[in-house]
C-alpha cells in the first residue's frame, strides 16, 4: 500500500543512508522500523494511577470523569503536564536517547 508521509529531512537522510549501509530497501527499512515500535505500544487499554485517563486500543487517549466531581478531573493543570511528559518521552524515544 502507497502512503505519505511527511517527515524531516534530516531523519529522511539518515534512514537513506542506514539503508544503503546495511544493503537493503529503503521502504523495507522504514517498514521495519514501523513494526518495532508499533510492537512497543500497549495493546490492550491502560489505565493511570489516577484512573482518569485510558489508553484506548487504538492509542488515543480516553479521559473518564469522576461522576462525584463537577469538573474535569483531574485538573487541567495536572492533564496538561502529563501531555508534555508525554510528548517530552516521545521525543526521547525518538532520538534515541535513554529513558
Amino acid at each position: 500500500m502507497k502512503t505519505t508521509i511527511d517527515l524531516p529531512d534530516v531523519l529522511v537522510q539518515q534512514a537513506r543512508q542506514r539503508a544503503l549501509h546495511l544493503g537493503r530497501p529503503f521502504k523495507e527499512l522504514v517498514a521495519d522500523y514501523i513494526r518495532q515500535g508499533l510492537s512497543e505500544l500497549p495493546m490492550a487499554p491502560t489505565e493511570s494511577s489516577s484512573g482518569a485517563l485510558e489508553i484506548a486500543p487504538d492509542g488515543l487517549p480516553v479521559f473518564r470523569r469522576d461522576p462525584a466531581s463537577s469538573g474535569i478531573t483531574p485538573p487541567l493543570e495536572q492533564l496538561l503536564a502529563l501531555e508534555q511528559s508525554t510528548l517530552a518521552e516521545e521525543d526521547r524515544l525518538r532520538a534515541g536517547l535513554p529513558d
